[in-house]
């Protein structure tokens, strides 16, 4: 159940984004051929100016107004982010319409990286036009660092900050307090370097950083997701090993804790039902959970709720409204849990990722073979 910035929004991987509640008029299939060349897609993916759309999942890569090629689909290593520039993947950065990657882990395209030091991209979490982080596992050439991990900025194509942690980094994202990350050792929020790193290339020689909170879960009560909420951190977790089959036909009973910026508790909320996606803010003190079903929950208390049925994905608008996709339908419902909107798709094609909700006011979604658009 991990969170990906551009498929749940903003770096804080909250699913919100920063417009109000609209309706569109249509809904209709925007791609024919199938963007399953290698799985099912989990994400649409669009760019700010929504001129690049894709649909991605493991090793799959499905592209609809592709300035490098135009829409196909091809296999390939997992897109985590579409730029106005080009896109991230998780072997580095390649511009559009660019013959070869412009980052590549292991090979920046200036100098050469030590073998023993970097690896495998894990999450990508970027402030859109303004800096990225980028978390990656410390792998090395026949040594496995499994006690440590590196958050690194990329600004302008080149690295140039780092922050090296005591853990192994499962999930991260950023907010206006650092960056908060999640390992098995438990939740833990670290400042940004002020200064660029020394030996950029080397990060094995960096100092540990200290967090500057750490939080602690027991191995019953471990956390499956977490996001930036109201200012703090929403954490949501199951009471059984089923809560890791997060596609499977398991249920199970999921906990939401609610923190502060600072690690202190807030509020707690436990729903009979399996969570599958991380929190959804849906301001003032709102978080949506989504899976089995979906709950508005405002400071622990159940404000409104959708009955067990198809899986629920969702993403939330800047004003509490919410957009769904349910079997084979596009939702919209106002903060108040009316329902504004229904769309359907054709042949009852079913509707397997979270309403992609682009800057031009466009709602994307995918079925295992379709690309589908709202405007």
């Amino acid at each position: 159940m991990k969170s990906y910035v551009t498929a749940f929004a903003n770096p804080a991987h909250n699913s919100q984004v920063d417009m109000p509640t609209f309706v569109p008029r249509t809904f209709s299939r925007a791609l024919d051929s199938a963007p399953t060349a290698n799985g099912r897609p989990e994400f649409v993916l669009t760019s700010p100016s929504v001129d690049h759309v894709a649909a991605v999942g493991a090793g799959l890569y499905a592209a609809l107004n592709a300035s490098d090629g135009g829409p196909r689909t091809r296999e390939g290593a997992r897109v985590h982010y579409l730029g106005t520039t080009g896109r991230w993947t998780g072997t580095g950065f390649r511009a559009w319409g660019a013959p070869a990657p412009v980052v590549e882990w292991g090979a920046p395209p200036t100098e050469s990286w030590p073998p023993q030091t970097w690896a495998n991209l894990v999450q990508l979490a970027i402030e859109p036009d303004k800096e990225g982080w980028i978390g990656v596992s410390s792998l090395s050439g026949g040594e496995q660092r499994d006690s440590d991990a590196y958050l690194t900025r990329v600004s302008g194509g080149e690295l140039t900050h780092g922050v090296r942690t005591d853990r192994p980094l499962t999930d991260a994202f950023i907010d206006a307090n650092g960056i908060v990350v999640w390992s098995a050792k438990g939740l833990a929020r670290y400042a940004r370097p002020d200064e660029p790193s020394p030996s950029i290339f080397q990060p094995s020689k960096w100092k540990v950083a200290k967090p500057l909170f750490q939080r602690a879960f027991t191995d019953r009560r471990r956390p499956n997701a977490m996001s930036g909420v109201d200012g703090g951190i929403a954490v949501v977790g199951g009471d059984s090993s089923l809560a890791m089959d997060t596609e499977g036909e398991h249920s199970w009973s999921t906990w939401l804790l609610v923190l502060d910026k600072d690690g202190r508790d807030r509020w707690t909320a436990d729903v009979p039902w399996a969570v599958r996606q991380p929190p959804i803010e849906g301001g003032g003190g709102r978080v949506y959970l989504a899976g089995d079903r979906l709950e508005a929950l405002d400071s622990g208390v159940s404000m409104w709720s959708l009955p067990a049925g198809k899986r629920v994905r969702a993403t939330a608008f800047s004003d509490g409204g919410v957009a769904i996709t349910r079997g084979s339908a596009l939702q919209i419902y106002s903060r108040d849990g009316e329902k504004l909107a229904s769309f359907e798709t054709p042949d009852a094609d079913e509707l397997i990722t979270p309403p992609a909700i682009a800057s031009d006011g466009s709602i994307w979604a995918a079925s295992a073979a379709h690309l589908y658009v709202g405007r």
